[in-house]
């Protein structure tokens, strides 16, 4: 664990400069991609717009649901339910940032409703490397960690978790073994999956976190089921959604296609091609 970097004098925040490298690798990524697919300036300045504030409401999600749970678990363990502010977490951020994404889409980029998913199709592979970064700050700030094993397990390594009076001890690094499956499901996504990819992305990265909750050993808090964990229960919701994406997206497609208002240069031209 190193939670800060000294570099030239200067103090940094391991976490928040991982997070930093992983917003400037998604934004790379994307507007690439947006390029490669030939898609307009103007379009590019909409996607950045409706990006920027989809990821401030993934911030605001992230630390609401955290609270959120580890506020339902005092309840269970007092009966009382006072609100307190405690760290973020991903799958609460994911919820919240995708379904903003969906809403602020619809209304910014109007005459393109129906490219929603072709757009979140790029989209989600820069998230998974920026999320790979992330989870490796989490492995230098010190959250996220996996679950106590016997000394020298196999793939596991002597970590400080401050629980319980003990300042140290032998965990699964389930921060790296998040970070290696994003770069390499990243690389799957660009390369081998070139229809569907957000639903993919949905199902593919909502099932590895669903098993990876199993080894994690960090306070989460509770969800409201307890045979799951927060993030399982989040997991299986958005799961669903990439089913949903598999089987009906051309369907909804279709439908946002009907919802779209033509731009005033198609609506010029086909007034002139009238006269």
């Amino acid at each position: 664990m190193k939670p800060e970097l000294h570099i030239f004098g200067i103090t940094l925040p391991t976490f928040g400069l991982m997070v930093a490298i992983g917003v400037l690798f998604f934004a790379i990524i994307i507007l690439t991609l947006f390029r490669k697919n030939h898609v307009s300036e103007k379009k590019i300045d909409n996607l950045i717009i409706t990006c920027a504030i989809a990821g401030g409401i993934f911030a605001l999600s992230a630390t609401f649901f955290d609270a959120l749970w580890h506020n339902i678990s005092t309840f269970k363990e007092t009966g009382h339910f006072t609100w307190e502010w405690w760290g973020i977490t991903f799958s609460g951020g994911l919820f919240g940032g995708i379904l903003s994404y969906f809403i602020l889409y619809y209304f910014i980029m109007k005459y393109d409703r129906d490219k929603m998913f072709f757009f979140l199709d790029i989209i989600v592979v820069g998230l998974c490397v920026a999320h790979g970064f992330g989870r490796i700050g989490c492995f230098f700030g010190g959250c996220c960690y996996g679950k106590t094993v016997e000394p020298h397990t196999f793939l596991s390594i002597y970590y400080p978790i401050h629980e319980n009076g003990v300042a140290y001890a032998w965990v699964l690094p389930t921060q790296l073994y998040e970070a290696v499956f994003l770069f390499i499901f990243a690389g799957i996504l660009f390369f081998f999956i070139k229809k569907n990819r957000c639903g993919w992305y949905f199902i593919g990265y909502n099932l590895f976190r669903f098993l990876l909750e199993y080894l994690r050993g960090d306070d989460r808090g509770s969800s409201p089921f307890g045979f799951l964990s927060p993030s399982q229960f989040m997991s299986i919701i958005m799961f669903l959604w990439g089913v949903a994406l598999l089987i009906w997206r051309k369907p909804l497609e279709n439908f946002l296609k009907k919802k779209n208002i033509l731009e005033p240069i198609a609506i010029a031209k086909d007034e002139n091609t009238s006269e």
